[in-house]
């Protein structure tokens, strides 16, 4: 069984502290947000994730269950990855609010699924 705190070993305090806004962000997008963690990421789930966090040491790994084109994305900070999730890297607490409509955009249609 893997903990959220299992993925901060050997990070920095500066990606700790922006993955704790991040993940503040998400949950405050609703009351039905589930966390649940593995070897790999730490997931953001309703009835299936929406969105997860792979941490670096340096940097937020966010992967969106959205495709990049379905991405309203000017920045291009979006890459795809595995043809049906969108991956963009967060260094910088103000890369933050950048990506909370892609996670609102998955967290919405994850009702449909």
């Amino acid at each position: 069984m893997y903990t959220e705190e299992d993925h901060f070993s050997g990070v920095n305090d500066n990606i700790k502290k922006l993955y704790q806004t991040l993940k503040a962000r998400i949950l405050d997008l609703g009351n039905d947000i589930q966390i649940k963690t593995n070897k790999s990421y730490i997931a953001f789930l309703r009835k299936k994730n929406f969105a997860a966090v792979r941490v670096a040491k340096s940097l937020l790994k966010l992967t969106i269950n959205l495709q990049k084109s379905e991405l309203n994305d000017p920045l291009r900070k979006a890459r795809e990855v595995e043809g049906v999730l969108s991956e963009v890297r967060i260094k910088e607490p103000n890369e933050i609010q950048y990506v909370i409509p892609f996670i609102q955009q998955s967290y919405n249609r994850n009702l449909t699924w």
